[in-house]
């Protein structure tokens, strides 16, 4: 398994300021030269940099808080407008954010599908299509777009709303088939696709266990790549040491 090199490199999180987002940024802090704090609200993201430089680390890790709203197709533009800014090349860009609204499909607002098109699908492939246009990118380039499994496998909309779920697969599909067009020239897309999370005393996957597989999937050598990855919780409580 590879490093990560942390000279002149940055990885970008979207959905930084909570949840996913937060932990993920958590696990990267000193992996890379500089990290980038992506997301809609600045106040988040501003709590998010504060928990970041209480860790310690042996590497000195410049942060930067760059707001971007995926349903905002000029707030997208900006965002990479502002890359552009940086001296330093794009190794990753991981994709936690997500659009949700819980209820029956013609029960919800037309504007109201509009935005979650555009947080869930839209938004990312424009953000993936004009990061790769501006050749902001390192030689390799993972692009990591978080799903989940109800979106992936079964389409089963009983564990959330149709349009959730469908918007997240059509950026499942849009992850494999662009994938397999690009992996040769150096950007490795990959779809992660966890089950229930362990949140509010429910059982599920923890949001540390995410982010290491994450990890894992930025440090797998040059010559190969995972197009998608299906997490389910197993529900047992193990010593990882013991493993």
């Amino acid at each position: 398994m590879g490093d990560l090199s942390v000279k002149d490199q940055a990885a970008i999180v979207l959905g930084a300021g909570k949840g996913l987002g937060r932990t993920i940024c958590h696990k990267l802090n000193g992996k890379f030269k500089c990290l980038i704090l992506a997301g809609r609200s600045r106040e988040n993201m501003e709590v998010t940099l504060v928990e970041l430089k209480k860790q310690t680390s042996s590497i000195e890790t410049d942060f930067v808080i760059s707001p971007v709203d995926l349903t905002d197709r000029d707030s997208i533009l900006a965002f990479v407008k502002s890359l552009k800014e940086l001296p330093i090349h794009i190794r990753a860009l991981i994709n936690t954010a997500a659009g949700f609204y819980k209820g029956k499909f013609c029960d919800q607002p037309i504007d109201s599908m509009e935005q979650l098109i555009s947080a869930n699908y839209t938004g990312p492939v424009l953000l993936t299509a004009k990061l790769l246009q501006e050749n902001l990118r390192s030689e390799l380039i993972d692009i990591i777009h978080v799903t989940n499994v109800n979106s992936s496998t079964t389409l089963d909309s009983s564990r959330s709303s149709a349009m959730h779920t469908s918007s997240k697969a059509a950026l499942n599909i849009f992850s494999r088939v662009v994938g397999r067009e690009l992996v040769s020239e150096g950007v490795r897309l990959t779809v992660l696709a966890p089950g229930t999370f362990a949140r509010n005393s429910r059982e599920g996957i923890s949001e540390e266990t995410i982010a290491q597989i994450v990890e894992f999937l930025l440090t797998l050598p040059g010559d190969s790549w995972i197009e998608s990855i299906e997490v389910r919780p197993t529900l047992l409580t193990i010593n990882d040491k013991t493993c």
